[in-house]
């Protein structure tokens, strides 16, 4: 952890602070937990000092304005009440004073980005066909840069198997397994599995554009340190991943850039196709990847036990409609 190993003069702490701060996450408590808090606690010292603000003494004022900074990057729901939590550990842990973290200003930007983030996931578009088609296309071109095709392709592997983004998180690469079927896999973690027993899924070996993209980003992933409790880094640059995990935001941001990309250059149309399209995938949000298969089964007039398969659903009566977009065109 990069605040463990900072100086004292860069992290606002003194040495004693910064000595006990790595003694408790090295010797106590739950490893993911603590590695949770201390990231969550870096990147808002990394914001601070891009904003040239001193960290210490730490008050609520600074709280809000890296709050307004995550709504504006368009964070999940769950963001800014972790980052309080956060506050609350880092400061406990330390014996400093912890600000209002339940500051009026606070708790209003929180409830106004959980209102619009939670209306984004249950309306959230599907991703069309012929940028999905583009993306197999991006994956397999040799051209592109090795981290770009594999972060599409991890894109691709959410669609196929009707991911959540939290349970595409949830993985562990080395345990995948690929045949051809297809990739089956294991989320350690899920929203409605939170004990860790693991829940199934299979990545069809199939494509919309006749490449074999699930066996080249296969090939791409064995490239890749693969003992980790995590599917895919971070995407820093086309060219380069973080050693992170992959970020929800910065995700979301990366996918609709490369929508873009991939439909200028791998798609062929009218003029007015391709600007209908570019308006589609700015409305795409993490949660698109999940319904992209959903919305297409239902209009396509698949069972009800068909798609609660595919959307691994115990009983699928009610939710199918949930998850269609355009219902008048059933």
């Amino acid at each position: 952890s990069k605040l463990l190993m900072e100086t004292a003069n860069e992290s606002g702490l003194s040495p004693a602070e910064v000595a006990r701060l790595r003694q408790l996450v090295l010797s106590s408590g739950a490893p993911r937990t603590m590695a949770a808090h201390i990231s969550n606690w870096e990147r808002f010292a990394e914001w601070a000092r891009s904003k040239d603000i001193a960290i210490f003494p730490l008050d609520s004022s600074k709280l809000v304005r890296y709050a307004l900074h995550l709504d504006n990057l368009e964070c999940g729901p769950s963001v800014v009440p972790t980052f309080r939590t956060s506050v609350k550990w880092i400061t406990a842990k330390l014996a400093i004073d912890c600000p209002d973290v339940d500051h009026p200003g606070l708790l209003a930007i929180q409830a106004d980005i959980i209102n619009k983030r939670a209306r984004t996931l249950k309306e959230a578009v599907p991703i069309p066909t012929q940028v999905v088609r583009c993306f197999e296309l991006l994956v397999v071109d040799t051209n592109e840069p090795d981290p770009t095709r594999l972060f599409v392709w991890w894109w691709l592997c959410m669609v196929f198997a009707s991911l959540r983004f939290d349970d595409a998180i949830h993985v562990k690469p080395n345990e995948l397994v690929l045949n051809e079927e297809g990739m089956f896999g294991v989320a350690w973690q899920t929203k409605v599995e939170r004990k860790r027993r693991g829940t199934k899924f299979v990545v069809p070996h199939v494509s919309f554009s006749g490449v074999d993209g699930l066996r080249a980003g296969w090939q791409l992933l064995m490239q890749e340190d693969l003992e980790r409790d995590f599917w895919i880094r971070n995407l820093n640059t086309r060219e380069q991943f973080q050693a992170a995990p992959a970020n929800y935001q910065r995700s979301v941001q990366w996918l609709k850039f490369l929508g873009r990309y991939a439909v200028e250059h791998y798609h062929e149309g009218a003029h007015e196709e391709f600007k209908e399209l570019g308006a589609v995938v700015n409305k795409l949000t993490a949660h698109s990847a999940r319904v992209t298969m959903l919305d297409a089964a239902v209009h396509a007039g698949r069972s009800s036990e068909e798609i609660g398969l595919q959307a691994n659903w115990k009983n699928p009566g009610p939710l199918v409609l949930k998850y269609t977009r355009n219902r008048s065109a059933i």
